[in-house]
């Protein structure tokens, strides 16, 4: 096989590594994201409390990596606006994220909902979990989990 043969082959493959679909990786990696004025310990303690608030029962809490998932639950009681998606859309979970600002001005907070489309029932699992859309009624429901988050971490300061 000759140079030419092989480089063709390398520039084939790369071009069509470019044509491959979008995943979910490549558009955004957050529903909301925020950035809470408290350290990385008080802002976690306000994510629980503001989940048993709601009342939403935390699935996984991973305090070590700052992580707090939610079970799967309706979105409909919580947002009005989900009545008019079909059923498998209503169903969310939220992760909860908090990590340490790089900048030093306190908390860094991600939460993602996410909802299962329908694949079938024999497909299941967070490999097939996507984040809803930008318009979904769970955008709005994890922004005012995090309104809530960050008025219970930072409170009423003093200035």
């Amino acid at each position: 096989m000759s140079r030419f043969a092989i480089a063709g082959a390398l520039v084939a493959v790369a071009c069509a590594g470019g044509q491959r679909p979008p995943t979910p990786a490549s558009g955004p990696d957050a529903s909301v994201k925020g950035l809470i004025g408290a350290s990385v310990q008080v802002t976690f303690a306000a994510a629980l409390s503001t989940l048993s608030e709601i009342p939403l029962e935390p699935g996984v809490i991973r305090e070590a990596t700052g992580q707090i998932e939610t079970e799967y639950f309706d979105l409909t009681p919580h947002e009005w606006q989900a009545e008019r998606y079909p059923p498998i859309e209503r169903v969310v979970r939220l992760v909860i994220t908090v990590a340490p600002d790089t900048l030093g001005r306190g908390s860094r907070v991600t939460i993602k909902a996410l909802y299962q489309p329908a694949l079938g029932s024999y497909v299941r699992g967070r490999a097939t979990e996507r984040l809803v859309p930008q318009d979904h009624p769970g955008v709005t429901f994890a922004q005012e989990v995090l309104d809530r988050m960050e008025r219970r971490a930072v409170g009423n300061r003093p200035s």
